[in-house]
């Protein structure tokens, strides 16, 4: 009696035994199906969808008040994101917004001279000494060696004509900004106008 208790015993155990294995290989599987769900809903948590050209308005008017003249998508060093301009009286703000999550990149804020104006073509033909547009383009491709000219205007600050060549480089918008008189490159500026 006591070998048939054993193989009872052993019966038991061996089904028991069994069942636990059962038991811990079905709960590994539905805690690895949990767990997959919870990382597919995480990765999908981390993708950031890109903000609206209406939402990066609604963000540029949170930060200055004014009337929206502008709105580029741009991008520099990698790095896309709006352009918004807004104009308040004799104030010019440029608010760069994050295409990805929104952040202000950066707030340019400028007074507007009432001697900042733009040049005609016939005020243009009065000054002499002058650069012509085909000079001053030629200046702004020594600058940006691998540029291709976009666009070009003649402007009067504080009293001293420029010209500003726009020129695209390396996936990007380059503003050359040169004296008409002298020829004098005055400034360059990537990614902005």
């Amino acid at each position: 009696m006591t070998l048939t208790f054993e193989k009872i015993a052993l019966g038991i155990f061996i089904i028991v035994l069994i069942g636990f294995n059962s038991f811990f290989i079905l709960g590994q599987q539905t805690n690895d199906a949990a767990s997959q769900e919870v990382t597919e809903a995480a990765a999908q948590s981390l993708q950031v969808q890109s903000i609206s050209e209406a939402q990066a308005r609604s963000i540029a008017l949170g930060v200055a008040k004014g009337t929206v003249k502008e709105i580029e998508e741009r991008t520099h060093n990698g790095v896309s994101y709006y352009n918004v301009e807004i104009e308040d009286g004799q104030t010019e703000i440029e608010v760069m917004i994050d295409e990805k999550n929104g952040d202000i990149l950066r707030v340019k804020r400028e007074t507007k001279d009432e001697d900042d104006d733009e040049v005609s073509s016939e005020e243009l033909q009065t000054v002499i000494g002058r650069l012509t547009e085909e000079q001053a383009k030629e200046l702004a491709l020594e600058v940006i060696k691998d540029g291709v000219v976009i666009g070009f205007e003649t402007e009067r600050e504080d009293g001293r004509l420029l010209y500003e060549v726009s020129l695209r480089a390396q996936g990007d918008v380059v503003e050359v900004e040169i004296d008409a008189q002298t020829g004098e490159v005055v400034e360059i500026e990537w990614g902005e106008d």
